[in-house]
């Protein structure tokens, strides 16, 4: 599996930036919203951009740019990005569906957990946490796994709260999961 690492500090950059792949054999080119290219984007590298909500005419699309799930039938040459944030079921299970649906061209966009959610919780609204404050209530809660999320997770009986978190380990279970069901490329958000 190639996977590439979106590195912390990429997130203020202002211009488009390249990563190479953890075995530095392929290119991803990051384009952060600030930075929307006027010309074409190179044919060689793969292409990211980190601009959730911008409108989808601003950007260059070309057949190696990963595209979300939703625009997968718009542009059915392009790789396709699957989250691995669930909102029911389990990750496998979303993994063979994807997989089953487009083929070779998913791609694990590997979006750390760091959230809370009520419960119960019909509609999987969550709340995004800071590291901190998930560290902060783990280090008074016990922490367990779930294998059908691949995160660790606690539950508040006080406040009827779920607590959901990734942590190195389970980023490489999801990792290993995901190749295991024969998907080759994974982009890893930075846990923030």
């Amino acid at each position: 599996m190639t996977v590439f690492d979106f590195p912390p500090q990429a997130l203020t950059e202002t211009g488009c930036f390249s990563v190479l792949s953890r075995s530095g054999a392929e290119e991803l080119l990051i384009i952060p919203p600030r930075a929307l290219p006027d010309a074409a984007v190179s044919q060689a590298a793969w292409v990211y951009f980190h601009a959730p909500g911008v409108s989808l005419e601003r950007l260059p699309i070309t057949p190696r740019t990963l595209v979300p799930e939703g625009l997968a039938e718009r542009f059915a040459e392009n790789p396709v990005m699957i989250s691995s944030q669930l909102c029911g079921g389990t990750l496998q299970a979303r993994l063979a569906d994807a997989l089953a649906r487009f083929g070779a061209r998913v791609w694990l966009l590997c979006d750390p957990l760091c959230a809370r959610l009520p419960l119960p919780c019909p509609d999987a609204r969550e709340e995004r946490l800071s590291q901190a404050e998930m560290q902060t209530f783990f280090a008074d809660h016990p922490a367990l796994y779930t294998p059908e999320f691949c995160c660790e997770y606690a539950v508040d009986t006080e406040h009827s709260l779920l607590y959901l978190r990734d942590t190195p380990q389970t980023i490489s279970q999801k990792l290993t999961l995901a190749d295991s069901v024969g998907i080759s490329h994974a982009l890893c958000l930075p846990q923030t």
